[in-house]
């Protein structure tokens, strides 16, 4: 885990700006409520998605058209 220390946070932030300026995008996913994911974007609101469209590639009400769905999926260990 590289990032516990000081020399390995400087070496992952050379990837995370790289992503930033390639245009990436994170939504975290903070609770679930039945069969609605909770998703929290950037730009500070939290909107309800469905499992379905989770599934689907349907994340657009989470983000916005440019952004219609999730590439990436990164899990805390």
């Amino acid at each position: 885990m590289r990032w516990r220390s000081a020399t390995g946070r400087r070496a992952v932030l050379t990837e995370v700006e790289k992503s930033l300026a390639q245009g990436a995008h994170a939504m975290t996913i903070i609770t679930q409520e039945g069969d609605m994911l909770q998703v929290r974007n950037p730009w500070g609101s939290t909107t309800g998605v469905s499992e379905d469209d989770f599934i689907n590639g349907h994340m657009g009400k989470a983000s916005n058209s440019d952004l219609p769905n999730a590439y990436s999926v990164h899990l805390p260990r």
